[in-house]
Parts: C-alpha cells; sequence; structure tokens
C-alpha cells in the first residue's frame, strides 16, 4: 500500500511538472486564437491560402477551412467546412485531399510553440509542418485524381453538428474542461508508462517498434513518447517534449526526428475519424496519412543522418537557448 502511495504522489508530481511547462505554451495561444477569431483575422489567412487550395485541387474557399485548422484545431475547421459544403461542394477525393492536409498540419501555433520551447527554431517547426501538409495535398490529389478514386458526392455525417459557444463564458468554460482534460490524461499515462516499465510491457513494445522507427531516424528512449503522441495527440505529447527537453536523454538529432514524426502524423484515431465523419475516405486517411509520414519522415532521415551533430544543431535548433543549456 505504501508503494502504491509512493508511486502515485510521484507520478502527481511529475504531471504537475508536465502540465505547467505545458500550459505556459498552451494558454497564452489559445487567448490571442480567441482574440484574432473574434477580430476576424482568420478569414484573411483563409484568402491568403486560396490559391494554394487551387493548387490542391481543391476550390479557393477552403482556404478558410484550412486556416482555421492552422490556427485553431481540427474541430474550428470541421465547422468551416459544415457551412463551406452548400456553396462549394466537392468530392469524396477533394474531400479525402482537405481531410490529409489538415490532418498533416493544424493547430499551428500551439504545437510549433511547444516544439519551439524545446529548442527547435520556431520557422524550422512551422516550415516542416506546412510543407507537409501541402506536399501531402499534392501527392494525393495526384494519386486520386490519375486512379480516378472516390469521385463520388462525400457523405457528411456532422451536418447537423452543434455550432461553437458563442460567449466569452462558454469558450473559457470550454477551455477549463479541455485542461481539466489534459491534467487527467496525462496523469493516467504516466502512471500507465510506470506501470509498463514495472512488467516488462514497455520493453516488448520497444523491441517491436524499434526496427521501423529507427529508419525514421527514432531510437529506443523516445519510443514511450511516440506511441504517446501518435495514438492520443500533440497537446499529451508536447507535456513530455518539454520535459525531455530538460533532461537531455534523448540525442538532439533523434529528439528532432521524433517531434516533427509527432507534430505531423498524431491522434490517429480522434482526428481520423473526426476527418471521415466529414466525407474522407476511410483506407486513404487511416492507413495513407500514417505511410505518407513515414516515408516523408523516412526520407528526411536519410538525407541529413550524416549531417555533423554541430551542423545540424546550427541549422535546426535555436542558439544558446534555455533547452540547450
Amino acid at each position: 500500500m505504501i508503494k502504491i502511495l509512493i508511486i502515485l504522489r510521484r507520478t502527481a508530481i511529475n504531471t504537475i511538472d508536465i502540465c505547467k511547462s505545458l500550459f505556459k505554451i498552451m494558454i497564452p495561444v489559445s487567448i490571442i486564437m480567441k482574440i484574432l477569431t473574434e477580430l476576424g483575422l482568420i478569414s484573411y489567412i483563409g484568402d491568403f491560402l486560396s490559391p494554394v487550395m487551387s493548387l490542391l485541387g481543391l476550390p479557393g474557399a477552403y482556404g478558410i477551412a484550412w486556416a482555421a485548422a492552422l490556427c485553431t484545431n481540427v474541430y474550428a475547421a470541421i465547422i468551416a467546412i459544415i457551412s463551406i459544403f452548400p456553396d462549394a461542394p466537392i468530392t469524396k477525393a477533394q474531400m479525402t485531399v482537405f481531410a490529409i492536409i489538415i490532418l498533416s498540419a493544424h493547430s499551428v501555433p500551439i504545437e510549433c510553440g511547444i516544439a519551439a520551447k524545446t529548442g527547435i527554431k520556431l520557422s524550422i517547426a512551422i516550415i516542416f509542418k506546412i510543407s507537409m501538409g501541402i506536399i501531402a495535398g499534392i501527392v494525393f490529389n495526384f494519386i486520386f485524381s490519375f486512379f480516378d478514386l472516390y469521385n463520388t458526392p462525400p457523405h457528411i455525417l456532422l451536418a447537423a453538428a452543434s455550432p461553437p459557444a458563442t460567449s466569452l463564458l462558454d469558450w473559457v468554460l470550454g477551455e477549463l474542461r479541455v485542461y481539466l482534460t489534459i491534467i487527467v490524461i496525462i496523469f493516467f499515462l504516466n502512471l500507465i508508462i510506470r506501470i509498463l516499465e514495472r512488467s516488462g510491457i514497455l520493453i516488448f513494445l520497444i523491441k517491436i517498434l524499434k526496427p521501423f522507427l529507427k529508419f525514421i531516424g527514432i531510437g529506443r528512449d523516445a519510443i514511450p513518447i511516440t506511441i504517446i503522441g501518435v495514438i492520443l495527440g500533440f497537446a499529451y505529447a508536447g507535456g513530455f517534449f518539454l520535459k525531455e527537453s530538460k533532461t537531455g536523454k534523448i540525442n538532439k538529432k533523434e529528439f528532432f526526428y521524433t517531434v516533427n514524426f509527432v507534430t505531423t502524423c498524431h491522434a490517429v484515431i480522434e482526428d481520423n475519424m473526426l476527418m471521415i465523419s466529414v466525407g474522407g475516405a476511410g483506407f486513404p486517411i487511416m492507413i495513407g496519412r500514417a505511410v505518407y509520414t513515414y516515408i516523408m519522415c523516412m526520407i528526411f532521415f536519410f538525407v541529413t543522418r550524416n549531417m555533423s551533430e554541430e551542423k545540424f544543431l546550427k541549422i535546426f535548433y535555436r542558439q544558446k537557448s534555455r533547452a540547450q543549456k
């Protein structure tokens, strides 16, 4: 009983440390994004993205939906899609392409902000994330067009979704629920990791995944964080990334490869199902997105793996940052 209490106490302390670092980034960014949204500035970003949408085989009107995803989250993009679709209908192929673009690049201020807090250059994090989304759109648009796939109207299951909260109080309460959920989930993640370590299951999982992840530069020590991020989302893995950047247990190059993979491919259950619910095709979203991310990260790893650590840090990390001291 005493051992259990000690484990719970250590887990609680660790959870508080992780959440403190995480919320220092999330809360200010959320407030800024709320202000920008209320001022209608997100729509200007959408107008800027309209030509990019055309390049990816999508109507320019969907630029506002991607802007919503980039600045906030997948849920905001879904609300935008539902409102845009009646006036600018698209095929299931186009909806799938758009879904993969959003899944590859969303929540830029928070996710790239977390990456920057670990020592990675903010500009690099943003460029990598957005370019992964654009390239994904080009690749999947070509595949679907070449093989004439999913050339039917999408079936949007969330057409009757409730509108977003309109009052400031509703927004604050919603944000508080999100933060409380994160605290609870991170606590249990910490507890599960400790249990998996003691039971030997974690070692078993590492042995299974290590041969696959080594081709994208992710080593043994980074596998637990990778699993958390891929399954649950970057918000949860981000707290562990912030903690890990301070310990320095994971090599800087390996850390960078891990962050980039998880920022592009995370929450593969929740986010994927959300995009399927607005008419995206299941197989390309569930499997194609993961395969695409793996291949892109593998190419990046093989191009940079022989680069000296000094040169790598100079290009991809902020110099003399706290995370590197």
